[in-house]
Formats: C-alpha cells, sequence, structure tokens
C-alpha cells in the first residue's frame, strides 16, 4: 500500500514538473539552494551542537 502512495506521488511529481516546464530549471536549482542552506544551518559554527546561527 505504501509503495502505491509512492508511486502516485511520483506520479504526480512528473505531471507537474511537465506543467511547469520552463520552470523546471529555476526549481532543480532553488532545491538544490536549499539543501545547501540546511547543511549550512546544521553545522555548528563555533563548536557547539547546540548553538543557533
Amino acid at each position: 500500500m505504501i509503495r502505491t502512495q509512492i508511486e502516485t506521488i511520483k506520479q504526480e511529481d512528473k505531471r507537474m514538473d511537465m506543467e511547469d516546464g520552463r520552470r523546471g530549471e529555476e526549481i532543480e536549482v532553488s532545491k538544490e539552494a536549499n539543501q545547501i542552506a540546511r547543511i549550512q544551518a546544521n553545522k555548528p559554527t563555533n563548536g557547539s551542537s547546540t548553538s543557533k546561527a
């Protein structure tokens, strides 16, 4: 059941990507930027893992 839900989500994502078409590249860039930002936010700035940037 979970597998079919995942497949459905993948299909919907594909359809949305096709609809976006022109924006596809933009979306990929922003996804990458979000990942980088998340990684940087998770890095401790002063050696303390509890500190917030």
